[in-house]
This record gives C-alpha cells, structure tokens and sequence, in this order.
C-alpha cells in the first residue's frame, strides 16, 4: 500500500509537469521530483526529501540529474538518464496524461488526477517547427493557420488576424502572398501596349490595382494614356501632325506642340507665295493660308513673286514695274542703237537699242533695229515698248 501511494504522488508529479508544460507552451526538459510522505527510505528520519531513496529499494540515494520525463535521452556522463518514476516508463519516450492516468488506480487519487487532467492536452508535442516559441499545437487543437503549426504547412510568421504586407510571405495564413492592397503596394495601372502608361480606367472599370509587383499587365506605375494599343501614343509621347491626340491632352495635332507643324502664309493670289507679314502656324494649309514660300510683293497679283524671270510693258495690279520683288523695277532694254557705214558702201546697226534715251517702264521709244542700205547710212527703226520687272 505504501508504494502504490509513492507511485500515486510519483505520478501526480508527471501530471503536473506534462500540465504545466502544455500550458506555458515551453518544452519539457526537466524532471519534477517525486514527492514521498512516509519514510520510505526506512531512514527513522522522516519523509524522505528528493534524492533520497524514494523507491524503497534500500539502493541508497536515488539520481535525480538529469532526469528524463520527456523521453527524450540527455547524455549525463552517467549512464543514462534517472527514471524518477521507477518504472523505466519515460525512458522509452514520451508519456501523455492519459497513459500516466491509466497506471494509476482509482482508490490511491485516479479520480482527483482525472478531474486535473480534463483541462489538460492529450498530447505532449515537441519543437517541431523549430521557431523557438515552444511546443507545436497541431492544426486540429490550434485551428487552421496556427502560428506554430507542427506539421509544418504554414510557415511559422504567419496570423491568422495578421495584416498582409509586401514580404514574400504568407502574414495572414490565407494560402496567398502578396496579395493585392497589401501594406507597402504601389499603384499600377494596365498597360497592355507596354509603353510605360496605363490606362486611367482598366478592364471591368477597375481604375489600378495596389500590387506588391507588376502582375499580368498591371503593370504601369503612371495613368494617362488615351491609347492602350498604340506604343507611340502616351502622355510624354511628341506631339506630330498626323491626326492623332499623341500626347493625350485632348487635342489633336495642335500646332503650337505638333513638331513637324508649319507656317502658311496667305497667298490670295494663288502664285504659291505668300505675304512675309501673314501667316498661321499650322499642320495643314487651310483658306487662303497655303503659301510656305514667302516674300510676295503684291499678292493681288500673281505674276509678281520673288524669283520672276518675265518681263512686263504695264503696271501689276499694286501699281508698280517690281516684278519680282528685288530692289524695284528694272528695264529690259537700255542700250543705244546706231548705224555705222562699212567698206563698200554697206551699213550696219551696231549694236541695236533705243534711237535716244531708253524710255521708262512702260513708255515707249524708237527702237534701231538695222540700218538702211543706202548712204549715208540711216537707222531703220521701230515703235518699241520698255518692259520690267
């Protein structure tokens, strides 16, 4: 009877360890001492303190160092770790509650230790996710997701209440990484021409999406385009005259932004030169803005234009000889005509020209054009206007 009450309490002791331990969520390392309450050690001196013959085996003072109740073996130098249960039971592994219970009958405390152990864990569990925190809860006592999940599906950083954030890993025990909205994400945007600009308002009507990393074509970090299928066509994209909002502020080919845009001058004549003083810059001719050549003197008239190689008896339209509108009007004709006798009774009008003075734009004058053949010599000549330009 006394040492089935020593093993009673020698179990109660192993109770308490492995309760202790599934709450404080530590690992079990060190034996707690079996308490005696008689002299067991047939000492006279009382009950017997730890370390003496608990057993009551007459062997002498019973080891304590080292002592295994976890089952797990811790070199001693010794050989081999201390049964403070005296059955070699611990020695072969771990105990739970209920194979402790089921040595202990109900008369010498069983049913006291039943009513301890219904708030304690059916199991005792090691380390096994190696995350220092302690003795791993499986998925079935912790719920899924547990931080210290002991098969190891669910890494150890994990919560279930935990914020996701961009880190390559699962914070909230979802299954997912990374998900989108996570703290840290930027805003992209879809960009499926790859142009670096995405739409302000992508598939579904969704305007971006905050990604910890570019996904699919969610990929842009800057909204604005106005054409997602064309690579030139973006918010920084030049501005040329093509028909095309380029740069997506609204407008197509304005010329104050188009590159290739040009000035046009009025040319109302028609003569393909324009007046220097009136002109629009534009990417196409429009009205009488049409001319890209310039310097028209007088564009009510179309003969007068820089460059005019054809000579005039009358006035253009703007009431001058300056035809092609170089330092004024210039006479055609200014040379004197005379006629001079050859040897043999023969004459000759060298050179040809006016038979006096040259007469002024658009006046006329005697033209010698030959001499007549009989002596003296005398000039034939004709009426003959002076043309300009």
């Amino acid at each position: 009877m006394r040492r089935g009450i020593e093993r009673t309490w020698t179990r109660w002791g192993a109770v308490v360890a492995l309760i202790g331990a599934g709450a404080l969520g530590g690992c079990l390392s060190v034996a707690q001492e079996p308490v005696t309450t008689d002299d067991t050690g047939r000492d006279g001196l009382g009950a017997d303190a730890p370390g003496q013959d608990a057993k009551g085996d007459d062997a002498g003072q019973d080891v304590v160092e080292n002592a295994d109740v976890d089952g797990n073996e811790v070199a001693d130098g010794g050989g081999g770790d201390a049964d403070v249960m005296g059955d070699d039971a611990l020695d072969a592994g771990p105990e739970t509650v209920a194979e402790v219970l089921e040595d202990v009958p109900p008369d010498e405390g069983g049913e006291v230790l039943e009513d301890v152990a219904a708030d304690a864990p059916d199991e005792v569990f090691e380390d096994v996710s190696d995350d220092g925190a302690g003795p791993d809860v499986p998925d079935d006592a912790g719920g899924p997701g547990d931080a210290n999940d002991a098969d190891g599906d669910v890494p150890p950083t994990c919560e279930p209440t935990g914020e996701e954030a961009c880190n390559g890993l699962d914070d909230d025990c979802d299954g997912l990484t990374d998900e989108a909205d996570a703290d840290g994400c930027a805003e992209y945007f879809w960009d499926f021409d790859g142009d670096g600009y995405g739409l302000d308002e992508g598939p579904d009507g969704v305007e971006s999406r905050c990604l910890c990393a570019p996904e699919d074509f969610w990929r842009a970090e800057v909204g604005g385009d106005c054409n997602d299928e064309e690579v030139a066509v973006h918010p920084q994209a030049d501005e040329v005259c093509n028909q095309v909002d380029d740069d997506c502020d609204g407008k197509i080919d304005p010329p104050e932004l188009a590159l290739d845009a040009k000035y046009y001058f009025r040319d109302q004549d028609g003569d393909g030169w324009g007046h220097p003083t009136d002109s629009v810059l534009s990417c196409a001719p429009f009205g009488q803005y049409t001319a890209t050549k310039t310097g028209d003197c007088c564009d009510s008239d179309a003969d007068v234009f820089p460059g005019q190689k054809a000579w005039f008896e009358q006035q253009s339209a703007c009431g001058s000889f300056d035809y092609d509108c170089v330092d004024g009007a210039v006479q055609e004709l200014t040379a004197i005509g005379k006629c001079a006798a050859l040897s043999g009774g023969l004459c000759s009008a060298s050179p040809q020209g006016w038979e006096s003075a040259a007469p002024a734009c658009g006046e006329s004058g005697q033209w010698v054009f030959d001499c007549k053949i009989a002596l003296p010599c005398a000039p034939a000549t004709v009426k003959k206007f002076q043309r300009c330009r």
